[in-house]
């Protein structure tokens, strides 16, 4: 499991996106989302046909009334990471047989890996960071509407996918994440970046059947968490949709899991 460790050494990582205006960005930066209904998950099946061009656990699409909301305009990065790890004194864990060949240090100490989305990072980690920082995860639905907007599209950006506009596997130039907000195609309606790729983002919310889901495969369970956003070794045609759920328990931890953290508007 030698690549990490490689990719740091040789620069590759840290070439991997583009560097100019990186340390200007603010990722305490929020956007707001105003209060109102749009259409949650997939619309009815087509032809007879299901789980083809979306997941079965997307259906149906149905309205759903948020209230307004911030959610945070890029994914927590490693520089704000770092930060916490050393206010907390909390220890990075990061996948377990990663963690045992290369320590925390070397993952997160170079300075030009301060823009990159924090990865490695498990749902008990993303509830802490968030809730340290004031704010909290997002719903699924949060985070569906932040980037989908109300008009129903499939991607941030519209109904027609095209994979350069994102960090997904059917254009990434190396197996690892990009800097947050270094693809600006992949915006939503209201400003929050990387919601088709770069990484899967953890969500609030339990992995549970849509009202009226008539399909149970035994998956759902209050005790996982449901994912949101294809990651870079995930094609975005199909994970990078703003409907697309997927999930995992929440102790986990994988180089595909990120997050990004919500609060409410007073």
């Amino acid at each position: 499991m030698l690549w990490p460790y490689i990719f740091l050494l040789t620069g590759i990582l840290v070439a991997a996106g583009p560097e100019s205006g990186a340390e200007t960005v603010s990722h305490d930066e929020m956007v707001l989302i105003p209060a109102g209904e749009f259409i949650a998950g997939s619309g009815a099946v087509k032809d007879g046909k299901r789980g083809e061009d979306y997941g079965v656990s997307e259906e149906p699409g149905h309205k759903v009334s948020l209230r307004a909301f911030y959610i945070d305009k890029y994914e927590v990065t490693i520089g704000e990471y770092k930060e916490y790890l050393k206010t907390t004194d909390k220890t990075w864990l990061g996948d377990i047989n990663f963690a045992e060949e290369f320590p925390p240090e070397i993952y997160f100490d170079p300075p030009e890996l301060n823009q990159y989305p924090a990865n490695y990072i498990s749902w008990f980690d993303a509830t802490d960071f968030c809730q340290w920082k004031g704010k909290r995860l997002p719903t699924e639905f949060e985070w569906e509407k932040a980037a989908r907007g109300t008009d129903n599209r499939r991607w941030p950006w519209g109904d027609r996918y095209d994979s350069s506009m994102a960090h997904v596997s059917e254009n990434m130039k190396i197996s690892w994440t990009s800097p947050v907000g270094s693809h600006p195609e992949d915006i939503s309606p209201y400003g929050v970046y990387d919601m088709t790729g770069n990484l899967s983002e953890w969500t609030s919310s339990s992995f549970l059947p849509y009202p009226g889901n008539t399909i149970n495969d035994g998956r759902y369970s209050r005790d996982i968490y449901v994912i949101k956003g294809a990651s870079f070794l995930q094609p975005g045609k199909l994970h990078g949709r703003a409907a697309a759920r997927s999930f995992s328990r929440p102790d986990y931890s994988h180089r595909t899991y990120g997050f990004r953290c919500a609060k409410d508007a007073k």
